[in-house]
């Protein structure tokens, strides 16, 4: 029997565990602590502790892509698992999760990657697709390979799809974007990981370049990663343009505690959210929509700063409080 544990959240992930179990079918007490990302080593540890105290006849190891960037060798054939087919995914979900391609030509510090070829045209058994590839549109003719998943039906409905990482701003095209929105991919994101300055230009050009294809931009997401190099000033600058633009963000979390304060963190996260509810009702009027818990309440203090921050019409002199422990 073969038990496999999230060191963190994998969330849409999980489906490939019953891949591993099939791969693995006759591996007898055998415990997996998967760590898909550097930061959960600390956590693996921990449940490796915890499970060998509780199950003492089970052999527990950690793998997973985060265990892999940590330097360490991997006990299972994941490129095996690749080559899998997906009809060994529960019934219950009403989705597939599957890929297009393995891995990502770009080696950014933050992330590990497998070197990166084309795998398949997915075979399909569900009507919503969870694309998991790293960096779909860097594939060569990528518009050719979604007009061919675009065509694909499942009893007799169409398909739609999402990639659940986002496309690369920097290989996207007019043409791309327009064959995305023609195939049906649906909740784009994309990221700005990069300082204000130097990715601004870009991303507006990525946003426009989406909205000309048809996607609103209420619809879009911003991947920005958060607790980093990149300051919490920065960021800040990053959520007012994307405020002037309309466009939601998808905060990624760098090991809370490493590089901002636990009030720049506190705060951000509340003004992300905030943010992301007035976006999707067509926030016009912000007074309408914030909330008036009383002077004394620190939701009311918080909603006040978001305020403050938004409106400011000079980004350069946003103003940064100097008590964060709002």
């Amino acid at each position: 029997m073969v038990i496999i544990i999230d060191a963190g959240k994998r969330s849409i992930y999980s489906p490939a565990h019953f891949k591993l179990k099939k791969l693995l079918k006759d591996e007898d007490k055998l415990i997996i602590i998967d760590m898909m990302f550097t930061w959960e080593l600390e956590h693996a540890r921990e449940i490796v502790t915890a499970q060998k105290f509780f199950r003492p006849e089970y052999k527990v190891v950690i793998d997973g892509i985060g265990w892999v960037n940590s330097g360490n060798q991997s006990t299972i054939n994941w490129a095996e698992l690749d080559e899998m087919p997906d009809d060994c995914q529960p019934d219950y979900l009403d989705y597939q999760v599957s890929k297009v391609s393995v891995g990502c030509p770009k080696n950014c510090e933050y992330c590990f990657s497998k070197e990166f070829r084309f795998l398949q045209i997915p075979p399909v058994n569900r009507n919503i697709v969870k694309l998991t590839d790293e960096n779909f549109l860097a594939l060569n003719n990528a518009d050719v390979i979604m007009d061919q998943l675009g065509t694909i039906k499942w009893q007799d409905k169409v398909v739609n799809y999402e990639l659940m990482a986002g496309i690369d701003k920097q290989f996207l095209t007019s043409r791309y974007a327009k064959s995305l929105k023609k195939n049906r991919f649906k909740n784009i994101k994309f990221s700005w990981d990069k300082s204000f300055d130097a990715e601004k230009d870009l991303v507006d050009q990525t946003i426009d370049m989406l909205y000309g294809a048809g996607f609103r931009k209420k619809e879009l997401q911003v991947f920005m990663l958060c607790n980093w190099k990149v300051s919490y000033e920065e960021c800040v600058k990053k959520l007012k343009f994307l405020w002037e633009k309309g466009v939601q963000i998808a905060d990624c979390w760098f090991q809370e505690g490493s590089y901002w304060s636990h009030g720049d963190i506190r705060i951000f996260k509340h003004i992300r959210r905030r943010h992301n509810i007035l976006v999707r009702q067509d926030c016009k009027d912000i007074d309408d929509y914030l909330s008036h818990g009383g002077d004394e309440g620190k939701r009311y203090s918080l909603d006040l700063e978001f305020k403050r921050l938004i409106q400011n019409s000079d980004i350069d002199k946003i103003y940064i409080p100097e008590n964060r422990n709002l």
